[in-house]
């Protein structure tokens, strides 16, 4: 017997905090199977402070493995351990939660389109719909 794999996805965010003269930036991909978050891919920007690159590291420790929901839930103030957390924390967790968002966007976009491949396959031999004026939900 073989175990079906299943498929890993992948959400990603670029993200850039301009604020007071700085000019951080930063790119998070995560991958993403059975809800959970099995790779995190953090770069930060040329121009990036030292603080953005120990706080993206403070992330990637934090949720690697955990749900999606409460990789979600991670707060600035919990990579710091500071009730007022320095802007390298606030931009990793901004990027963490927009590369979230960005995955369930495409999963939810993605189930969509299977469905209507699947209706459409059903329609063999005639003309092709168009699925925002000829279905009913």
């Amino acid at each position: 017997m073989v175990a079906k794999k299943e498929p890993s996805v992948k959400g990603e965010a670029q993200v850039t905090y301009c604020e007071g003269g700085c000019d951080d930036a930063l790119k998070l991909s995560l991958e993403i199977s059975k809800e959970k978050i099995v790779g995190v891919s953090i770069k930060p920007g040329k121009t990036s402070c030292d603080m953005v690159k120990k706080h993206s590291l403070a992330l990637e420790k934090h949720i690697l493995g955990k749900h999606v929901g409460d990789a979600y839930k991670v707060t600035s103030e919990q990579l710091e351990g500071k009730s007022i957390p320095h802007h390298g924390a606030e931009l990793v967790v901004h990027a963490l939660r927009e590369a979230i968002l960005a995955y369930e966007s495409d999963k939810t976009s993605t189930s969509l389109r299977d469905a209507l491949g699947m209706l459409q396959s059903y329609d063999e031999g005639l003309p092709p719909r168009v699925p925002e004026t000829d279905y009913e939900f």
